[in-house]
């Protein structure tokens, strides 16, 4: 995944997209990190600022707190059988500055999108290897959500 060019905004990004049922119904997730390790002359402080930046951006607040709608900011691309096998790309809208990341996710979670089901940005602080294993990514929700390290709100697709 990656960010474009805006002022303050992370270089490079990791994304992660599952589906899950949670107490309020099935929800799209939507998880953007810093890869690990972090590109060559980054700083973890750095990684770290500019991750508040793109929280703030998208209107996130700490996972901790009751959860935020941040209006709709993610895009989903025509639906077209097979035509990525079964993959899509969508994006999410940096606010007004008519930026945006883009990032794959699998045609369940596009279809339930799609649909007008949630979707939950999370935005996590600290680094994260692309490709971490769903449990090592449970872990990292799960640590960084009790270390104030976690940004989290909801949209719907457009």
């Amino acid at each position: 995944m990656s960010a474009t060019r805006v002022t303050g905004l992370p270089r490079r990004v990791a994304a992660w997209t599952w589906l899950e049922a949670t107490e309020v119904g099935r929800m799209a997730f939507l998880l953007i990190a810093p890869p690990a390790p972090l590109p060559w002359g980054s700083t973890a402080q750095e990684a770290e600022r500019r991750m508040l930046r793109l929280a703030t951006l998208l209107g996130l607040d700490e996972a901790d707190r009751p959860l935020v709608y941040v209006g709709p900011c993610v895009t989903l691309p025509a639906a077209r059988p097979d035509a990525d096998g079964g993959r899509g790309t969508l994006t999410v809208r940096l606010g007004e500055c008519g930026m945006g990341l883009r990032a794959r996710a699998c045609r369940e979670w596009t279809d339930f999108a799609r649909a007008g089901g949630p979707v939950a940005l999370l935005a996590g602080l600290d680094p994260l290897a692309p490709d971490s294993t769903p449990g090592e990514v449970e872990e990292y929700l799960r640590t960084r959500t009790a270390l104030g390290r976690l940004w989290m709100g909801t949209t719907a697709a457009v």
